[in-house]
């Protein structure tokens, strides 16, 4: 096995101490927290991270206003009725990202996501109650039936809407 006390070394000198490093560590969210979170903002969550991969974060984030507003609000049962046409009409629209499959992928995910509410009541349950034992079969799963979660944007989404596993 490798030492990572290098690692450790290098973030205390970067940070400064022990206590601004864990500072800088993300919170988990709770359970609770995590099944209170609406299924569209997880798919505004997983939307912006598909965008945000590749591109620099600023450009995504000051856009996405216009996203919100171009997907309904994220409402899932909404965006999945986006058809082909509609999609073809954001190709033009200048105040999004224009990127085909990235815009594609909004739908598809959001097919996903009511096909896991359906089964577990809402989205977040089924991120909650993943077992916490097995958080790369997690990122499997959004990879084999998510649209463009692969790479590290499936940890990645998880990470940003709180679903940090503390160490075991």
């Amino acid at each position: 096995m490798q030492d990572y006390k290098w690692l450790n070394e290098y973030c205390l000198n970067r940070f400064g101490s022990a206590a601004a490093l864990e500072a800088h560590l993300p919170t988990p969210a709770t359970s609770k927290q995590l099944k209170a979170l609406s299924d569209d903002r997880y798919l505004s969550t997983m939307a912006l991270r598909v965008f945000r991969a590749g591109l620099k974060h600023s450009l995504v984030d000051a856009k996405w206003p216009a996203f919100e507003q171009v997907f309904f609000g994220f409402d899932p049962e909404k965006v999945v009725l986006m058809g082909a046409d509609h999609l073809e009409r954001l190709m033009q629209d200048a105040r999004i990202i224009r990127h085909l499959g990235k815009l594609k992928s909004v739908p598809r995910n959001a097919q996903l996501i009511l096909d896991i509410a359906q089964e577990h009541g809402s989205f977040g349950n089924f991120i909650a109650e993943w077992p916490v034992t097995d958080i790369v079969g997690l990122w499997r799963y959004l990879f084999k039936h998510g649209n463009q979660m692969g790479g590290l944007s499936a940890p990645r989404f998880l990470r940003m809407v709180g679903h940090v596993y503390p160490q075991l």
